[in-house]
């Protein structure tokens, strides 16, 4: 941004050509050129959403102005992965490894926004991103293996789908909102297992053993029915009627199984927060 600025007071000055010879001229009009594009292609590369909108008019101007620079694109707002137009800001980046750290950016970008959705998946994933960027760094991938690996977990965030798909039961697969349910409950149900309800499990009691999946199920029903009210996820008596119907359903599993849920505030805080997050 300095050096753009200090660049445009010299070209609009009629004693540059004194100072400077028209080579001269020329090679600092090329480097302007090379910066606008190099900056271009790290904001795309790093995700960067740095606020540069003071100088971003300035800069366009003195580019259009005194610098012959078709090949240069305009810094936009950032394209994310879900975009039809993210595979075109792609190109604009050169080189497997620098690709392939766009699309981590962008990756982790999203996984952030929707973290509370659905934490035990986009945690999963984030691990993932590091352990890629490390294998990299550590020279366990090349540049290819970890474009291609990156790609993958681009795939699997704009699919909305799970690395295996067979790890859901056929009533849940299919439902989104279920499945954050599903991922997040499983290892607080595991673990409030009584060690009665874990042999019932091994002998194969199909009712036992469908039991998580059912509970799942009727938390997925209590927020299919109560996001129907307007401004729910703010209405205090809604907050209130959750807590008491998911309450109800623990009890039950403590009363009828024998399960014990420790933590208690901590779970009602979980679900409620995945079920204002995806409903």
């Amino acid at each position: 941004s300095h050096y753009a600025r200090a660049l445009k007071i010299a070209l609009s000055s009629d004693k540059i050509d004194e100072v400077f010879s028209e080579s001269e001229i020329a090679n600092y009009k090329l480097k302007m050129k090379f910066y606008s594009e190099l900056r271009a292609s790290v904001k795309i590369r790093y995700f960067e959403k740095v606020d540069f909108g003071k100088y971003e008019k300035q800069m366009q101007k003195l580019l259009d102005t005194f610098i012959s620079a078709d090949e240069v694109n305009q810094l936009t707002k950032l394209v994310n992965i879900f975009d039809e137009d993210f595979e075109a800001e792609l190109e604009r980046v050169v080189g497997d490894n620098a690709r392939a750290d766009a699309i981590l950016s962008a990756s982790t970008a999203v996984i952030t926004e929707k973290m509370e959705s659905n934490p035990a998946y986009y945690e999963k994933l984030s691990l993932r991103i590091k352990e890629i960027i490390e294998e990299y760094k550590g020279k366990r991938l090349s540049e290819e293996e970890k474009l291609k690996q990156a790609k993958d977990i681009r795939s699997m965030l704009t699919r909305q789908e799970s690395e295996d798909e067979t790890a859901y039961p056929e009533s849940v697969k299919t439902n989104k909102n279920a499945k954050a349910f599903y991922d997040n409950l499983q290892k607080q149900f595991e673990e409030a297992k009584s060690m009665d309800l874990v042999a019932d499990v091994r002998q194969g009691y199909g009712e036992q053993e469908d039991l998580f999946t059912q509970v799942v199920l009727q938390i997925d029903a209590i927020f299919k029915e109560v996001s129907k009210k307007p401004d729910w996820q703010n209405n205090t008596d809604v907050k209130n009627d959750i807590e008491a119907r998911v309450d109800d359903i623990l009890w039950g599993l403590e009363d009828d199984y024998k399960m014990t849920f420790k933590e208690s505030d901590k779970l009602l805080e979980l679900i409620r927060n995945i079920g204002i997050n995806n409903y």
